[in-house]
């Protein structure tokens, strides 16, 4: 390869890198709209707050339904020993 192919190719890379470069800022100065972001500001503690208020009822809800399981398991054990004891009553019985 030449020397003047050499220097061809480096101006044509120098020219592409600085192509992109000025496209690129081209872009951006010509879409300088700012991009509305409804989670910042005042709309964004109304949504954290209505999201906080829904976790506390979901954790709420979810206390209830441990709290009810654990109830039906001691009426389950309850149950099961007057079963055992009904059982064990009516073996006596001839």
């Amino acid at each position: 390869m030449s020397e003047e192919e050499k220097t061809k190719i480096l101006w044509w890379v120098v020219g592409a890198i600085l192509g992109s470069v000025g496209l690129n800022q081209g872009i951006n100065k010509s879409f300088q709209e700012v991009r509305y972001d409804p989670y910042t500001g005042t709309q964004g503690r109304l949504v954290r707050e209505q999201l906080d208020k829904l976790e506390r009822r979901v954790d709420g809800i979810d206390r209830e339904q441990w709290r009810m399981i654990e109830r039906m398991k001691r009426r389950e054990e309850e149950a099961e020993k007057c079963r055992v004891q009904l059982d064990n009553h009516f073996r006596s019985h001839p």
